[in-house]
């Protein structure tokens, strides 16, 4: 009997398509006491509108002189970004098959403030359990994990897309297919057949 890989995440803003099929297919550690690394995924999402990719990102609250960990990341409110990014994903996914179905809930989510990173992230991750009606558990590490036996997939987590199988996307009919982008994406376009991508793509 093969044993089930085990590989190292972090935890991101509504993460990538690759990034669920890595926990629903593998041993999975969520490591939360890594260097926080800005410009990644982990305060940045990455959808799709009618120019392209564009990408939203999460402020956080600035610490200069020192790293920080993941885990103690807290999030800045001086700006409402929460009203930038609910109306900037209305904008581009409004004609989305299936926005009017999960549109309340996301306007919850986007109306309720998170003081840390890490609890922002666990939320929209419920969300989108809620979304895949899939229960998905996050276990988290208890320090850094400098390594492991399967695979480190931390650094996937800057700003590359893996390649995944094509399904029909907002800006189909203009635009080529755009590939590893967030979950949203996914749930947004193809809704309750989610789950079953996402377990024949692994």
């Amino acid at each position: 009997m093969a044993l089930v890989e085990e590989v190292i995440l972090t935890l991101p803003y509504f993460g990538s398509i690759d990034h669920y099929r890595q926990l629903l297919s593998k041993d999975a550690w969520i490591d939360v006491h890594e260097h926080y690394v800005k410009q990644s995924q982990r305060s940045r999402v990455y959808l799709c509108g009618a120019q392209g990719i564009f990408n939203l990102s999460v402020p956080v609250i600035k610490h200069s002189g020192h790293k920080q960990v993941l885990k103690d990341i807290q999030v800045s409110y001086a700006q409402d970004w929460q009203q930038d990014h609910w109306r900037s994903i209305r904008s581009a996914y409004g004609a989305s098959p299936f926005l009017m179905y999960y549109e309340a809930a996301l306007e919850a989510f986007f109306e309720h403030e998170y003081k840390s990173l890490l609890s922002l992230n666990e939320a929209a991750h419920k969300l989108i359990c809620g979304f895949l009606k899939q229960e998905i558990p996050l276990r988290y590490s208890e320090q850094y994990l400098s390594s492991t036996y399967g695979s480190d997939l931390r650094s996937r987590y800057l700003k590359s897309f893996v390649p995944c199988p094509t399904y029909i996307q907002v800006f189909s009919d203009r635009q080529e297919f755009k590939p590893g982008l967030s979950i949203l994406d996914l749930v947004l376009c193809i809704g309750p057949e989610a789950l079953s991508y996402l377990h024949s793509s692994e």
